[in-house]
């Protein structure tokens, strides 16, 4: 048999090991690898895992993301993914990267992040690069509310795909001028893995655990679920809430709490890391999130908090707010209540209390709810699919 030259038999192996390494990070045979700036206001997240999922996914998929953000969050509460993929090396903080078009996708992971990018590009033009946007919350809400309809005209024009995490904000985005070719609704993920589901029923002979993880701000409605469990302790003294989060709100939620006589059956447990999380959602039975718009018009788009509760077999109680009910369908697969409605809220309490029999239809549906539509990888597939539609 005829022996090739090394150099050959070198560039071929080299070719198959690319070949290979493309094939089993689901990258298609005629694309490379996409090199990607992820624009974050904190990194480490402070709170959310939403954006640190599509990191690791596109990660996990053979592309290369470096991260630019603002400022540092706290390394001490930092998921165990950013030592694990040792994140904090691809991160940069004093100023963008002066080759922007050695990236393909300028990922900006809020609405206003993404206006201070086209901002800054002011003298400077991207050749390459394409501009893909995100929002998420305050920055298609209360931003727009507080300064103007026209405030992210010039985003939308130089961004190339806009990215809403719900169809709430998908008509948003619409009516603020943004073009409908431009926009897809592209839903944050979660590790279906990392929450594994365990059926539940209430048992009325051991006290009834509710919870919310939650920051403590205005738009989560935390006043009124504590309203609502003190209203309940009377008629069921053994009752626990459990309240994992900080914020500004802190105070003023435990004077509400005194206040209600209820310091022995609501708690404010502060902040948890994420393996806490999943401990504390497996010791409780009922989840709470009353979200609500508050006075400056911040608003929910889908909280991840809520598909957590979901994944891990919780049945959850929200409200009609924003994109929330394109996650749970009322009394299938959860249930919704009218914004500050205290009343409603111990009415849903009250009958899951008294119809345990439905607890495992209910969380069998959100379960599969949450596999079908916000399953990390699946998720992150067809970000990747929209990145490569850019052409790049």
């Amino acid at each position: 048999m005829m022996q090739l030259p090394i150099q050959t038999r070198s560039l071929m192996l080299l070719l198959f090991s690319s070949l290979s390494l493309a094939m089993s990070a689901n990258i298609p045979i005629n694309k490379r690898p996409l090199r990607i700036l992820v624009i974050e206001t904190y990194f480490p997240p402070v709170s959310s895992t939403a954006v640190l999922n599509q990191i690791t996914g596109l990660i996990d998929e053979g592309h290369t993301v470096h991260i630019y953000a603002k400022k540092r969050g706290p390394l001490h509460w930092a998921h165990a993914d950013i030592k694990k993929y040792n994140l904090m090396n691809y991160a940069i903080f004093n100023s963008l990267p002066k080759n922007l078009d050695s990236y393909d996708i300028i990922y900006c992971m809020f609405g206003y992040r993404g206006k201070e990018f086209v901002d800054a590009l002011e003298h400077r033009s991207l050749r390459h690069a394409k501009i893909v946007t995100c929002f998420r919350g305050a920055d298609i809400t209360k931003y727009v509310k507080n300064n103007s309809h026209n405030y992210y005209r010039k985003l939308f024009a130089k961004g190339d795909i806009f990215l809403p995490v719900c169809h709430y904000f998908k008509k948003k985005l619409k009516y603020l001028g943004c073009k409908t070719e431009k926009i897809t609704v592209h839903p944050s993920a979660i590790d279906c893995t990392f929450f594994p589901y365990t059926s539940r029923m209430f048992q009325p002979e051991k006290p009834l655990k509710l919870v919310s993880v939650s920051r403590l701000i205005k738009k989560k409605g935390l006043q009124y679920s504590i309203k609502a469990v003190a209203q309940l302790i009377e008629k069921y003294p053994k009752i626990q809430y459990t309240i994992a989060g900080f914020g500004p709100l802190k105070e003023e939620l435990e004077k509400l709490i005194d206040s209600l006589g209820a310091q022995h059956n609501i708690k404010l447990i502060g902040r948890i890391s994420q393996e806490e999380v999943v401990t504390l959602l497996n010791e409780s039975d009922i989840f709470i999130l009353p979200s609500v718009t508050d006075k400056s018009g911040d608003q929910e788009g889908i909280p991840n908090s809520i598909k957590e509760a979901m994944a891990i077999g919780l049945p959850a109680i929200s409200t009609d707010h924003a994109g929330i009910p394109e996650l749970i369908q009322d009394g299938i697969s959860g249930f919704l209540v009218p914004e500050h409605d205290i009343q409603a809220l111990v009415e849903k309490i009250e009958y899951l209390i008294q119809h345990p029999e439905q607890w495992t239809d209910l969380c069998r549906e959100a379960r599969i709810t949450i596999e079908k539509k916000y399953e990390r990888a699946a998720v992150n597939k067809k970000l990747i699919a929209l990145f490569y539609s850019l052409k790049v």
